[in-house]
This record gives C-alpha cells, structure tokens and sequence, in this order.
C-alpha cells in the first residue's frame, strides 16, 4: 500500500456520541457488577413509583363516591375552582347534593384518569425519543400501568 492509498480511504470520524450509541460499549459497559446493582435499584424504584400512582387512581376510582371522599383522596391538592365546586356542593339541600355530588365525582374521576394517564404517556414517549427501545422493561411497564389506568372506571 503507498500513502496515496491511505489518503484515499476514508477515515471514519469517531466521536463520543457515536461511541456512546455504539452496541458494542453499551453492552461492556452493562456488565459489570456494579451497575447491574445500580440497574436493579433503579428497576425497584420506577417499579415502586407506578405503583403507587396506580394505588392512587385506584383508590380514587374505588372509595370516591362523596365529596368528602373527593377531599379525602386529594389531600388539600384540590384549589380555586374546584374547592369553590365542592364548597357549593356541600352547601345544597340533601335532594340536589346527591345528583350535584354524583356528577362532580364523575368530573373528578374522569379528570384525574386524563391527568394519570397524559403524565405517564408523556413520560414514556420522552424516554423513547431520546432512544430508549419501545421493548425495554421500562416502557413495557410504563405501558402496562397506562392500560390499567384506563381500564379503571
């Protein structure tokens, strides 16, 4: 080979992007012992946060039929307008309280089923722009929470 030929070839510019995306790294960089114990930890702790967001929306779908249970569920979460709705509520004669109720519970739970289900959908649809595999654990199990949450009613 003379060093016309070298010239000729064309050099593969190396950059850290293109390492860090490269499978090759990826794969040596995750075996190891350490951070398959930080993979593991990490596992628990988004695993233990949805399930908590759906122990939440399931209560709120289960227990809520009052507004009480609305105020109960919520936490003080609940201003402006919707603590104006409920105050207005509770203040009705017991015959226009139950349907008035009824239809505000309805509201709520349907509100806070969007609210649930649009935070963890753009959660998940984050994370697999910036790459992550529609058929890692992660988004199977982000995935998996959004569909119980909507089949809550």
């Amino acid at each position: 080979m003379c060093s016309s030929d070298l010239e000729a070839a064309p050099k593969k510019d190396i950059t850290p992007e293109k390492i860090l995306r490269s499978k090759k790294f990826i794969k040596k960089a995750l075996d190891t012992p350490k951070t398959k114990e930080m993979q593991q930890k990490a596992t628990e702790i988004y695993r233990k946060t949805l399930s908590g967001v759906y122990s939440q929306a399931e209560t709120l779908f289960k227990k809520t039929k009052t507004v009480e249970d609305i105020e109960k569920a919520l936490k003080g979460k609940l201003k402006g307008d919707m603590q104006k709705k409920i105050d207005e509520v509770k203040k009705l004669p017991p015959d226009e309280k139950a349907k008035a109720e009824e239809m505000l519970v309805k509201g709520v739970k349907k509100a806070m089923k969007e609210f649930y289900i649009k935070n963890l959908t753009d959660h998940v649809e984050g994370v697999v722009k910036a790459g992550i595999p529609e058929e890692a654990q992660f988004v199977k199990d982000y995935r998996a929470v959004i569909q119980k949450i909507k089949a809550l009613s």
